[in-house]
């Protein structure tokens, strides 16, 4: 009885831990890395939503620091736009990506003088996109693209509420995530191997684990509004696109962490089977 309440103890803290342990995994390996992060968050500049959003907060200091008249507003943004959409575009907008994501590490890990992610969401510096802009403008015949002044400030893909509480995750599994995982593992064998049943706990340890991947399953498509916040007025598709780029490789881990599940689950079957048949054969 003591056994099968222990058993079950561990199972339940295995299972609490695995829940854990997959964000923070996928945080630690996949948003924390400089390459996969660019990786995934790169490519999005090929929408047409994400190019309309880059250029219009590309435009707008610029047009208000020049003063510039509705017309040649437009015809800056109009420019822009032009710009943006060019493949030559694409490993200047790459770079920004790379360097504002190690920066924002930097302010998320107290290095340097990195972003304030609390304050300032998901972000890329303008900076070198301004600077990449100017000589575009200028062969595009725009009279006043010599009077653009440097590049400050960021570009914002997303902002809300939740971030504050997304900076304390990401800290806590930047520092736990390899021990989370380990101490997940461990409870669920831990709980088979007290169990007096063990076949019947390996396949419930497996069921337990398949509960929790269903979960997070689950919660990655419809939690796909209230994850991110749109940033400020833009639309929330180009906060949808983030997020779909970013948890394309959550999923992946999930669907690893059910294979893995169903896998122990059949191997438990196996052995309470292979139990049951041996035990049948034993002489009275």
């Amino acid at each position: 009885m003591a056994r099968g309440l222990v058993s079950l103890l561990l199972l339940l803290a295995g299972m609490a831990m695995t829940l854990v342990a997959i964000p923070s995994a996928w945080i630690d390996r996949d948003l924390l890395d400089n390459d996969r992060y660019t990786d995934a968050v790169a490519p999005l500049i090929h929408e047409p939503v994400v190019q309309e959003q880059v250029a219009r907060a590309l435009t707008t200091p610029i047009s208000e620091r020049l003063d510039l008249s509705p017309v040649l507003e437009r015809l800056l943004q109009d420019a822009t736009e032009k710009v943006v959409a060019t493949e030559a575009f694409v490993p200047v907008w790459t770079d920004a990506v790379r360097l504002s994501h190690q920066s924002a590490v930097e302010g998320l890990r107290d290095e340097g003088k990195g972003v304030n992610f609390v304050k300032d969401g998901v972000v890329v510096d303008r900076k070198a996109l301004v600077e990449a802009l100017r000589p575009r403008l200028a062969e595009a015949g725009l009279p006043f693209a010599d009077q653009i002044p440097a590049g400050e400030g960021t570009i914002v893909l997303a902002r809300g509420p939740d971030v504050d509480r997304a900076v304390t995750i990401a800290r806590v599994a930047d520092r736990w995530a390899p021990e989370m995982a380990v101490a997940a593992v461990v409870l669920l064998l831990l709980s088979v191997l007290v169990a007096r049943r063990r076949g019947l706990a390996l396949t419930v340890a497996g069921l337990g684990v398949l509960a929790v991947a269903g979960l997070w399953w689950w919660g990655i498509g419809s939690d796909r509004n209230g994850l991110l916040s749109a940033a400020g007025d833009e639309p929330v598709t180009t906060t949808h696109l983030l997020w779909d780029a970013l948890s394309a490789s959550l999923r992946d881990l999930v669907r690893g962490v059910a294979v893995a599940g169903g896998v122990t689950t059949g191997l438990g079957l196996v052995v309470a089977l292979l139990g049951a048949v041996g035990g049948r054969r034993r002489p009275a």
